[in-house]
């Protein structure tokens, strides 16, 4: 894991990565350049939104429908890194706070350092609950997905001892951190809690569920590893990404490791039960009985498919460093995957190579049905020595149009698109991008503050609204929302259906 300088509120979520890896605001609005397309949107929650046969610009372009944002306040700080939309709108996000942090007129004090947090919003965007997880150290949430049945399901890491509703958890690793897994239901009850992990440090980067109501964690963990009876042992000194399978009341049914180094950060289904799982890698990967290689013996990216009958396809791989262990992806009908990420250098996505600008760029690409990259999408800018552009979310739209959101530093330049950080040089903004399905961007927009920003998740509900939560310092204006609180604060952006 790399060392970042971070202000505001981009710092807590980097801190967020961080802990899971072992001033003055201003109100400035959204720069936006939209291009002239038709915004149709999603037919169902979340990332595996169909892929349609054709893209491309429509007729009839409508300007965006911004419908709301809120944020949390509170005298502590707090991020919101995950989102998920029911089927009636409702609204479910989750992160991390420390002090005392307010959502609407809900309040939550932290136990410890920093605690896990999941709030729930009606789709008006006013808060009815929040949830707390917590012990006197550091916990966090780093996934969410809707849990079949109602609810949600998260993941991520704490230390020590934490609660969850009347679940106490104790980590294995006594002050290190373990991965847990959490099922919490509509009205704010968690119905199970479970972690997982040996003595030294563990973590849940990502979770989904399947039909059946079965979730899947991934993410990385040292030497020896328990899942609930299933043990698995790393090769080597170095993280080792993992794949765990819990059934529908939270018991661990299986756990697999990958390879020689690295963790999984990214995992979804598709409509077929097909099962993408994204992340890095030191040296050897092996996913069943596909082997793949780190050029130069790593960090290289790997991303892998594995059937529905629980055979592993194919694993594509990235060639250049990925120093930034934050990656997304999302499935789509014709059986490929979008992934997002960040790289190094220079990267080569199929028959594309991109170069960063700066220290870190970032990449959207996209995977054909039979594992091949059939184009890749950089951006970014020069930044400065300890700072970096990263791409944290996608979602595609109804049209299979893809949405990115993450930070850049500084400035950057994705397509004919620049912009420059509110703060200047040490400071970074959010952006949103949508490309269509061949790779050509369609628009860019950016928001920030005086400090830290940034944009961590974007999903879709059934009618087509996009939701899109991130953090930022003090004050904003994202699409004529003005924003304000105390210190570094999570938001929730709702942008109606077009």
């Amino acid at each position: 894991m790399m060392s970042m300088k971070r202000t505001g509120a981009l710092a807590l979520i980097l801190s967020l990565i961080a802990a899971c890896s072992s001033s003055t605001g201003g109100q400035d609005a959204m720069r936006a350049r939209e291009g002239g397309t038709d915004q149709r949107v999603a037919d169902g929650p979340g990332k595996d939104a169909p892929f349609p046969p054709t893209d491309g610009p429509a007729p009839d372009a409508k300007p965006p429908v911004s419908s709301w944002a809120v944020s949390t306040g509170g005298s502590g700080t707090a991020s919101a890194t995950s989102v998920g939309v029911d089927s009636t709108g409702n609204v479910y996000v989750a992160g991390r706070f420390s002090d005392t942090v307010a959502f609407g007129p809900k309040t939550a004090t932290a136990k410890g350092i920093y605690d896990a947090y999941v709030a729930k919003l009606d789709p008006a965007g006013k808060f009815l609950w929040v949830t707390p997880m917590g012990g006197t150290q550091h916990e966090t949430v780093t996934g969410l997905a809707m849990a079949p049945g109602g609810g949600v399901l998260v993941s991520g890491q704490f230390q020590g001892a934490m609660t969850a509703g009347s679940i106490t958890l104790l980590s294995k690793g006594s002050s290190y951190g373990d991965a847990f897994a959490a099922r919490i239901d509509s009205a704010g009850t968690v119905k199970w809690a479970v972690n997982a992990g040996g003595i030294s440090s563990d973590c849940a980067n990502a979770i989904t569920a399947d039909s059946a109501g079965n979730s899947y964690i991934t993410g990385w963990f040292r030497d020896v590893a328990t899942f609930g009876s299933k043990t698995i042992t790393a090769v080597g000194q170095y993280d080792h990404m993992f794949l765990a399978r819990l059934d529908p009341g939270g018991t661990f049914l299986a756990a697999e490791a990958h390879g020689a180094g690295g963790e999984g950060l990214a995992v979804a289904f598709d409509a077929q039960n097909d099962l993408f799982l994204a992340g890095t890698f030191y040296d050897t990967a092996t996913f069943g009985t596909k082997s793949v290689m780190a050029a130069g013996g790593g960090p290289s990216i790997y991303v892998a498919k594995r059937g529905a009958g629980g055979g592993y396809q194919w694993v594509a791989t990235v060639d250049g460093a990925a120093n930034y262990p934050r990656m997304d992806l999302a499935p789509d009908a014709a059986g490929g995957a979008f992934v997002v990420g960040s790289f190094v250098g220079s990267a080569k996505i199929g028959a594309t190579t991109l170069t960063a600008k700066g220290l870190e760029d970032i990449f959207v690409a996209r995977l054909g049905p039979g594992g091949q990259f059939q184009w890749a999408f950089g951006g970014g800018g020069p930044g400065t020595s300890t700072t970096s552009d990263l791409a944290f979310g996608v979602a595609l739209d109804k049209a299979g149009r893809v949405h990115v959101t993450g930070s850049f530093a500084a400035s950057a330049t994705f397509g004919t698109h620049s912009f420059t950080a509110v703060g200047g040089q040490w400071d970074e903004d959010l952006f949103v991008l949508e490309l269509d399905g061949a790779g050509t961007l369609l628009s860019a927009v950016a928001a920030g503050s005086a400090g830290g920003d940034s944009g961590n998740d974007v999903v879709f509900d059934a009618a087509g609204s996009r939701y899109l939560v991130g953090e930022y310092y003090k004050a904003i204006t994202i699409d004529g929302h003005a924003l304000s609180a105390p210190e570094g604060a999570g938001f929730i952006w709702k942008r109606g259906a077009q």
